[in-house]
Parts: structure tokens; sequence; C-alpha cells
């Protein structure tokens, strides 16, 4: 089974819901690991070619790392939240 870029938007908005820290964020974005350009997440220890990036969209504008969200696109799952380790 391979996960959708719909269904990995729906999979990053129920992690949101779920952080407390965030909620009220959105998603700005969802790419594939293999075609994202640009802001590329680094030394995260996940292959990113299996995974959909969903760029978390923060309500105050700040010069800081990007947050995201990796779902790996063969089951879903979240295997990571948090700093993408690159400002923007």
């Amino acid at each position: 089974m391979t996960i959708s870029r719909a269904e990995a938007l729906r999979i990053a908005r129920a992690c949101l819901r779920e952080d407390e820290t965030r909620r009220g964020f959105g998603i700005r974005g969802v790419s594939s690991g293999d075609e994202a350009a640009g802001l590329m997440p680094y030394g995260l220890g996940v292959p990113l070619e299996k995974c959909w990036i969903a760029y978390v969209e923060e309500p105050i504008l700040a010069v800081r790392s990007s947050s995201i969200i990796l779902i790996t696109k063969d089951s879903g799952r979240v295997v990571f939240s948090g700093s993408a380790n690159v400002e923007r």
C-alpha cells in the first residue's frame, strides 16, 4: 500500500490536532521527499525519499527553522514531527 499526498495531508493535520503545543497551526504544503527542493531538512536520520514532508504553517512570523512532519509513504506512520533544522 502506498499513502497518497492527500492521505499524508490528512495524517499531518491529525498530528497537529493531537499536539497541544501546535493546535491551530496548519499545513502549508506536502512534498515528496524525493521532489522537495529548497528548504530540505537534514540530520533527521530518516530516508526522505520514502517519506512525505508536510510543512507546518505557524501563526507567528519569525526567522527560525521550519517545522515539518515526516510521514512514511508505505504505512502512513509519522516518523518525525519537529524542527527541520533549516531556517526560513
